[in-house]
């Protein structure tokens, strides 16, 4: 005859079974809120909802899941270049935090689609909030229920992006998370990528041609990103099996240097002087407004071209 004792032992596993097959390891766990999947309310809801019908529809090879840094990559000129002809989808969304990433891969993001390779990039919105271990442990998370989703891709994951002017203790503490999350680099599944220097001048500090208000990029900052990410990228994909034409991608960043040694940085530069006074402070305020409050039936197409618009 089974003890009271030993019959909640048994329905404790059952219950841990359970949730265990149907969210993953992360959601059981309690710890710290970067841990905890959470989700936002407002026009957040609608733009999580619009991936998940963007996921309904299949046919995407290459995933970008993060914030607003990468929601801000969405169908620019260099998207295009880079990624146009790679079925690729941006699911990103200002102001996400770990939390929220977790919860919108337990809630219907991942449906319909299986991707080969994931480029996450996450956590700079946790920095305000959370300890550089709890950052850590948000990400780690964030990795662990890819893998339990979609155990057959790879996940590039991209240390946090430097940000403000110069170093400080926030860039010392996004660099602390950075050598945590390396860590998870298996050397097959999840490959780990530091692209962070490259978008420092020699002294450490960082020029608004490239962040603009010190945190979200210029289309030269996301030039950078795809640049310094290529290699990597192109090395994780399956490039005959995809169709992917890897010649035209080295050429594009051959192209590319090209380009930037004819000027194209000067015409950023020269851009951002006319606009540092208001980009700043504006920049982040537009993409919240954006995603919160103003549009509240807005897409994930509509934002781009808003924010350029907004912030020139």
């Amino acid at each position: 005859m089974m003890t009271r004792r030993g019959e909640t032992h048994v329905l404790f596993r059952g219950l841990l079974a359970v949730c265990l097959t149907v969210t993953g390891l992360s959601a059981c766990v309690q710890g710290p809120e970067t841990v905890v999947p959470k989700a936002r309310w407002f026009g957040w809801m609608r733009f999580h909802q619009s991936l998940v019908e963007r996921a309904k529809k299949g046919n995407v090879d290459l995933l970008f899941l993060g914030d607003s840094i990468t929601q801000l990559w969405n169908e620019n000129e260099v998207w295009k270049r880079f990624y146009g002809s790679r079925n690729a989808a941006n699911f990103g969304i200002c102001g996400d935090r770990t939390q929220h990433v977790l919860w919108r891969i337990q809630n219907g993001e991942l449906e319909g689609i299986d991707p080969k390779v994931v480029v996450l990039m996450v956590g700079t919105n946790n920095v305000d909030s959370g300890s550089a271990d709890e950052i850590a442990q948000g990400v780690t998370a964030i990795v662990e229920e890819l893998r339990h989703h979609r155990p057959k891709a790879k996940v590039l994951l991209l240390g946090i992006f430097p940000r403000g002017e110069k170093p400080d203790e926030i860039r010392a503490k996004l660099d602390s998370v950075n050598a945590k999350i390396a860590e998870l680099d298996d050397g097959f599944y999840v490959k780990f990528l530091d692209i962070g220097k490259a978008f420092l001048n020699e002294d450490g500090t960082i020029s608004r041609a490239i962040m603009p208000d010190y945190l979200h990029l210029s289309l030269r900052g996301y030039q950078i990103w795809a640049e310094s990410m290529e290699p990597t990228l192109w090395s994780m994909l399956e490039v005959s099996g995809a169709g992917y034409k890897a010649h035209r991608i080295l050429d594009i960043v051959r192209v590319g240097n090209r380009r930037r040694d004819m000027g194209w940085h000067r015409r950023d530069r020269i851009r951002a002087e006319f606009t540092v006074d208001t980009q700043a402070i504006r920049s982040q305020r537009v993409c919240e407004d954006l995603v919160m409050r103003r549009r509240p039936s807005a897409t994930i197409g509509d934002l781009a071209p808003n924010f350029e618009e907004a912030t020139r």
